[in-house]
């Protein structure tokens, strides 16, 4: 029996993943930012057209705030000084 060919959003996640992953980026992470903004920004699977523009600018950018609020949730908060 032949192999049924994944769906068409499926292959896109895929092509997005193997955008992100040679950059270092954890295929978790990929598959989150792209699905919120699929969900919250462009309404569904509508919006690909989108997020694959400029070689996936917009994934991108989300995926760098993604890491700047993990590593701000990671600083160490100064104890502020006594006097």
């Amino acid at each position: 029996m032949p192999r049924q060919r994944p769906k068409k959003g499926e292959r896109r996640i895929d092509a997005a993943i193997d955008h992100f992953t040679p950059m270092g980026y954890a295929t978790a992470d990929v598959r989150a930012v792209v699905k919120k903004l699929l969900q919250v920004v462009y309404g569904g699977n509508d919006g690909w057209p989108f997020l694959e523009e400029d070689s996936y600018r917009v994934v991108q950018e989300a995926l760098f705030e993604k890491q700047e609020q993990e590593d701000h949730q990671q600083q160490p908060h100064p104890h502020p000084q006594i006097i």
